[in-house]
C-alpha cells in the first residue's frame, strides 16, 4: 500500500531531498535533490541550491526516487470490473506515468482523452486496423482495400491518434504448441499503410505472431511488434537488422497458466508457449534488440496496475537485471511511445512523475518493489 501520494500543483514549487535518485544505470545520486516547478523537474543534483522561502520543502532521505513507469501495450477500453476512468485511477496508484494505449471497437479510449490525459500521458491508437472477416472484431475497423485503408488512417488523424495499429496475424494458439493465427495483409499492403501514416508523421504498431507475419510487418517498415510469439530466430535476427521495436507480453499467457479453470493439460501447454517467448526475449537481449516493455492489460485476467510488475518478474527469468529492466519500462519505453521529451527520467523538463522506495532497495530489486511514494504532476 502506498503510504504517501503527491499532487504536484503547477503553481507551486517543492525541493524534494532524498536518500537518492536514479537518473539512469550508470547515474545514481546518493544523496540526491529534485527541484520541481510548474509540474517538471527543474534541477536535480546530488546537493542544489535553496531556490528561497516561497518554496514546499519535503524530506524524502529515507526513500529512493526513480521516474513513473510506463506500459508500452494496453487497452484501457477492455476486460470487465471497473469503469475506464477507475482503470486510470489504479494506473496512477501504481506509480505510471504513461501508458500507450492499442485500440478498442469503439474508440472509447481516444473519446475520452481528455478525462484520461487529467492523470497520466496516453499515446492512443485509437482503434486497431484489420482485414475484414478475421481477427480483430473487439479491436477496430475492417479494411477491404487500399482505398479504406487510407480512409481508415486519415479519420483516425482527425481524431487524434498518435500511433497506428494493425493486426497482421490473428493472435497465438493455445490449443496446439507452436499454432499461431494466419497473417491478414501482404508486405506491400502493410508497406502502403505504413507510408500513408508517415505522411501524417505517425509510426505504426503491429500486432503479429508467426515468422511470417513477423517478416511481413518488418519488412513493410512498422516501428514495433507487438507480442510475436513463435516468430523465430530468422525473425529476430531482421527485427534488429532493422531497428524495429518487440513488445512480447508475456503476462496475459502468465495468467492462464495460473488458472484453475483451465484444465491440466492446456495449462501445461501454455506454460512451454511462455517459456518459448522468454528464450526469444533473452535471444533479443543478446542481439540488443529495441525493447518496449508491455502487459496487454484489457485482456482476461490481465490487471492494469499489478500487471507491470508481473510482467518485469517475467523478464527476470529471461536474463535481464533489474536495472535493465527498469531502464525499459521508463526511458525506453517513453521513446517508444513518442515522449521521451516529457517521461521517462527524473532530468530537467521531465514532467514529474516520480515513485518513492525505501532507501535500503538494491536497484536490482526496485522494479519489483511496492512504492511508499507517488507524486504525479498536475496536468
Amino acid at each position: 500500500m502506498v503510504s504517501c501520494t503527491l499532487y504536484f500543483d503547477k503553481d507551486k514549487t517543492y525541493f524534494l531531498s532524498a536518500g537518492g535518485v536514479w537518473l539512469e544505470p550508470d547515474n545514481i545520486l546518493r544523496p540526491g535533490c529534485v527541484l520541481i516547478k510548474e509540474g517538471r523537474v527543474k534541477e536535480v543534483g546530488p546537493g542544489i541550491q535553496s531556490p528561497g522561502s516561497e518554496v514546499e520543502f519535503l524530506d524524502f532521505s529515507h526513500l529512493f526516487l526513480i521516474p513513473g513507469l510506463i506500459d508500452a501495450h494496453v487497452h484501457l477500453a477492455l476486460g470487465q470490473g471497473m469503469g475506464l476512468i477507475t482503470k486510470v485511477e489504479h494506473v496512477v496508484n501504481a506509480g505510471m506515468a504513461a501508458v500507450r494505449d492499442g485500440g478498442d471497437r469503439d474508440g472509447l479510449v481516444l473519446k475520452r482523452r481528455n478525462q484520461i490525459e487529467n492523470r497520466i500521458v496516453l499515446a492512443a491508437a485509437g482503434q486497431a486496423l484489420f482485414r475484414a472477416g478475421r481477427y480483430g472484431a473487439f479491436l477496430g475497423r475492417p479494411l477491404t482495400g487500399k482505398k479504406e485503408m487510407v480512409e481508415s488512417v486519415e479519420s483516425l488523424v482527425k481524431a487524434g491518434v498518435d500511433q497506428i495499429k494493425v493486426l497482421v496475424s490473428g493472435p497465438v494458439g493455445l490449443n496446439r504448441y507452436n499454432q499461431v493465427g494466419p497473417p491478414q495483409f501482404e508486405t506491400q499492403e502493410l508497406a502502403d499503410l505504413v507510408s500513408c501514416a508517415r505522411d501524417h508523421g505517425l509510426e505504426v504498431m503491429a500486432h503479429a505472431n508467426g515468422p511470417e507475419a513477423v517478416t511481413r510487418a518488418v519488412r513493410a517498415g512498422v516501428n514495433s511488434i507487438e507480442h510475436g510469439y513463435f516468430m523465430g530466430l530468422d525473425a529476430l535476427d531482421l527485427i534488429a537488422e532493422n531497428g524495429v521495436y518487440w513488445v512480447p507480453t508475456i503476462e496475459p499467457l502468465a495468467v492462464l497458466a495460473e488458472s484453475e479453470t483451465e484444465p491440466p493439460k492446456r495449462r501445461a501447454l501454455i506454460k512451454r508457449v511462455i517459456n518459448n517467448q522468454i528464450k526469444q526475449l533473452t535471444r533479443a537481449r543478446d542481439l540488443g534488440i529495441h525493447l518496449g516493455l508491455g502487459t496487454d492489460a484489457g485482456s482476461p485476467g490481465v490487471e492494469v496496475d499489478s500487471g507491470l510488475r508481473r510482467e518485469m518478474a517475467w523478464w527476470r527469468k529471461a536474463g535481464f537485471s533489474g536495472s535493465e529492466i527498469l531502464s525499459i519500462a521508463t526511458a525506453d519505453n517513453a521513446k517508444l511511445i513518442g515522449r521521451e521529451e516529457d517521461v521517462g527520467r527524473l532530468t530537467p523538463g521531465h514532467l514529474a512523475f516520480i515513485i518513492g522506495l525505501p532507501d535500503h532497495v538494491s536497484l536490482d530489486q526496485a522494479p519489483f518493489v511496492r512504492p511508499e511514494m507517488i507524486g504525479f504532476p498536475q496536468l
